[in-house]
């Protein structure tokens, strides 16, 4: 026996009971449910059912009882059963879509947290997502014996494909490029699209010119390779600056600047690669 909103008795059999501990059992804590069929001849009663969503959090929504033969309810009313039963089934339906609701508001939380973290076109992470992940390094290296080299990657020819082949070649010929790219990363390396056809590469534990430099070498590569975009066959190639830290600078700005400058050499002198003019 418990007490309702309005201070009435309400039963709840327990054939009732175990009906309604299946019917919710996947998509709410059946202790959080409280169903209150107050039997009252004062007509239908709003009442809240309390229960918590897939992550624990808790959640409310609204049910009507309305009044049953003789104010109560009962295992041997024909009428008292049907009334219940198809109260459950409301309540069922009602459960049901508010799981539904819930699934679509996470995906669509999902999307726009991968929205705001992640280039539109080719999917890989943007500016903003690389931000948080050069603090990350820098945090993480700041206290150990080695460092990280940052690559600031041009593409050579892309305004070329764009002006021949139209933008539409140019944005799958950046789709192409992006995949590269993003396969050739090692684990714990981090590649982003800056915009237009600039890319950062974060290279952990990455100290030695020898190493920075096969690493360039072989980014160049992948670059390189001809890309078959619809009917047309077109290919680009890569001009990569590259910045140590703690060597170069000691915050992202200075290391950026630094890569920056010296893939603008390696672009002016058709070098392919180049480093800062501290090395």
């Amino acid at each position: 026996m418990e007490e309702g909103p309005a201070g009435l008795a309400a039963q709840a059999p327990a054939a009732t009971a175990q009906t309604l501990r299946a019917a919710t059992a996947q998509t709410f804590d059946r202790a959080a449910i409280r169903l209150w069929p107050l039997l009252t001849p004062f007509g239908p009663l709003d009442l809240p059912i309390r229960g918590c969503d897939m992550n624990g959090l808790a959640m409310t929504s609204n049910a009507t009882a309305a009044a049953l033969a003789n104010g109560a309810v009962t295992h041997d009313d024909p009428s008292s059963r049907q009334a219940l039963w198809r109260e459950i089934q409301r309540l069922r339906a009602l459960l049901a879509h508010q799981e539904r609701a819930l699934l679509a508001s996470r995906q669509r939380e999902e999307e726009a947290r991968h929205s705001a973290f992640h280039d539109t076109l080719t999917g890989l992470p943007n500016r903003q997502a690389f931000d948080q992940r050069s603090t990350d390094a820098l945090s993480t290296h700041q206290h150990a014996a080695d460092g990280f080299a940052l690559m600031y990657i041009d593409l050579d020819g892309f305004k070329a494909v764009n002006d021949r082949h139209g933008h539409a070649v140019g944005d799958e010929l950046l789709k192409v490029i992006s995949a590269r790219l993003s396969h050739a990363m090692r684990s714990g390396d981090a590649v982003s699209r800056q915009g237009g056809d600039e890319f950062l590469c974060l290279l952990c534990h990455v100290t030695m010119q020898a190493h920075a430099e096969a690493i360039a070498q072989k980014l160049q590569a992948v670059v390189s390779a001809p890309c078959l975009v619809g009917a047309q066959q077109v290919q680009v190639r890569a001009s990569i600056g590259i910045a140590f830290y703690p060597q170069d600078a000691s915050d992202m700005p200075g290391l950026l600047r630094v890569a920056d400058a010296a893939m603008y050499r390696a672009k002016k002198h058709q070098l392919g690669h180049a480093f800062s003019d501290l090395q």
